[in-house]
């Protein structure tokens, strides 16, 4: 009970920090002038409220990136959560220094202040990000979930001419990959622990503390889990230098004080489009596909076959 008390109270101390933040730094008048500096210090506080909360749910630092059921990084989370930190952190910038001047120093205007828009172009990119987040675990848990039964239905009815995902799992990766050496102080020996398992053809982690931020660009199944997966290299790299060119398109237009976000260009909208897509698609498909069993032959931790 005690470390629910203690994991909601971070929680909320996290929260109130962020608006305490944003207002102490949008009072002071030498800061509140500089729109670029209260960009960077809000994308500042937003990235400190998601760790403070990952911490207080028991998770690492970057457990807000990591996809709850394969306990590993998710491409699609740190693109939605670096989308979400750059673009509400811009938007909070332009606006809440009117509202503050208007409420409490009356030097803004005599009508009611209105939040600026948002380029369509620009909540398409969120759209896109959200989406994506939203879909591939669905994926994922439709793909674990049928090729878990197909395994189940193939076991059961006595059909042994392919392997299992676990045999696929077994043997398309180094032993190191799956095994950690632990020394256990009650037997007074190394023994060997199990790292990962699956769900038919998804990998996971048993641990979530084995989470790398290098799984943002492996494979999601048995049979690639441990390699390069290309299409998040390539979802990786165009969201990067579409990212790179916004973020200084926002530097110029808080720095000329500007009172509207910039749009984004057509073309990087339809190349983040094409590559998400792209992305969804390739993890809609099952990769590991189990081969006969005489191709396949299994070696698990304890030594069997």
């Amino acid at each position: 009970m005690m470390k629910k008390i203690n994991s909601s109270s971070r929680i909320l101390i996290a929260v109130a920090l962020l608006i305490f933040s944003g207002l102490l730094f949008s009072s002071h008048n030498e800061w509140a002038d500089n729109s670029v500096m209260g960009w960077f210090a809000n994308m500042g506080i937003i990235v400190f409220m998601l760790i403070t909360i990952s911490k207080g749910l028991g998770l690492p630092n970057g457990g807000f990136l990591i996809d709850k059921t394969r306990r590993r990084y998710s491409l699609s989370r740190l693109q939605l959560v670096a989308w979400t930190v750059i673009i509400l952190s811009a938007y909070i910038s332009q606006n809440f220094t009117v509202f503050w001047s208007y409420f409490f120093e009356n030097k803004c205007c005599d009508q009611l202040p209105q939040l600026s828009e948002i380029p369509v172009n620009v909540l398409g990119l969120l759209g896109i990000s959200t989406g994506t987040a939203l879909v591939t675990p669905v994926i994922n848990q439709a793909k674990s979930s049928i090729t878990n039964r197909s395994d189940a239905r193939r076991m059961t009815s006595g059909n042994e001419e392919f392997a299992t995902y676990e045999e696929v799992l077994y043997n398309n990766t180094t032993y190191e990959n799956l095994v950690d050496l632990s020394f256990s102080s009650k037997k007074g020996k190394t023994e060997k622990v199990k790292k990962g398992s699956n769900i038919g053809a998804v990998y996971r982690n048993i641990n979530i503390e084995d989470a790398e931020l290098v799984d943002i660009f492996r494979g999601e199944e048995v049979k690639d889990f441990d390699l390069v997966d290309i299409s998040k290299v390539q979802n990786f790299l165009f969201t990067i230098l579409t990212m790179t060119i916004y973020a200084f398109q926002i530097f110029l237009a808080l720095r000329n004080e500007s009172n509207t976000l910039p749009d984004l260009n057509n073309t990087f909208l339809l190349i983040i489009g094409i590559s998400h897509s792209y992305y969804v698609i390739n993890k809609a498909i099952v990769q590991s596909t189990p081969a006969k069993k005489k191709l396949e032959r299994a070696i698990f931790i304890d030594g069997t076959i």
